[in-house]
């Protein structure tokens, strides 16, 4: 069971890992890529969500699948807009750094708990501390998505009042803030058991 349980920790240890360092080979790629359309284009493209009206939906020809009548319907498309405003895309590139730092700081803090993990020392009230920063961390992509929509949401209404945004709230992401969290929780009642033992011993 204990080989079991090392084989694991190694495992998400090297998943973290490789995550890390894959993090910064794409993110420089794409920054690469975003910075090099504002700077060698005279247009620039974006796109907003829209739920598709009923009256507008594609209905595709409806086919049999083993008897089973089959019908493609799309409620949702996007809303292309080219501009020579170069201010959208500027504002993409603001945006993805922020995610990505944003994303950077939860890798290192999982990076360190589980690297305590690995090593035997899980119970360290640094890591009760990284997991509720990390936790902290996660949370905040439900606001700043949040933000994200609303803007989108004033955009769309500034081209055109046709189409509805396709909301979507990220609610995973405090779920996973939840359960981060209440991890930190258990690993802190471990650790003060832990040492209630040591005092009595």
């Amino acid at each position: 069971m204990k080989l079991k349980n090392k084989w694991l920790l190694n495992t998400l240890k090297i998943g973290l890992d490789v995550a890390w360092y894959l993090n910064f080979i794409t993110a420089a790629i794409t920054l690469y890529q975003l910075v090099k359309s504002i700077l060698f284009r005279n247009d620039y493209i974006f796109a907003l969500p829209v739920r598709l009206a009923t009256t507008l939906e594609r209905y595709y020809p409806t086919y049999l699948i083993n008897g089973d009548s089959v019908t493609m319907q799309a409620h949702e498309g996007s809303l292309i807009v080219t501009t020579p405003n170069p201010f959208f895309q500027i504002l993409s590139i603001l945006s993805f750094v922020f995610y990505r730092v944003l994303f950077i700081a939860i890798l290192y803090q999982l990076r360190k708990v589980f690297t305590t993990f690995y090593r035997n020392e899980p119970f360290q009230y640094q890591n009760i501390a990284r997991l509720k920063t990390a936790a902290l961390y996660i949370a905040l992509y439900f606001p700043l998505l949040l933000i994200d929509t609303l803007v989108d949401h004033y955009l769309l209404k500034s081209y055109t009042t046709k189409f509805s945004l396709a909301w979507h709230f990220p609610y995973a992401y405090l779920g996973v803030a939840a359960i981060v969290y209440v991890t930190a929780e258990i690993l802190r009642y471990g650790f003060e058991l832990k040492k209630e033992n040591e005092e009595f011993i």
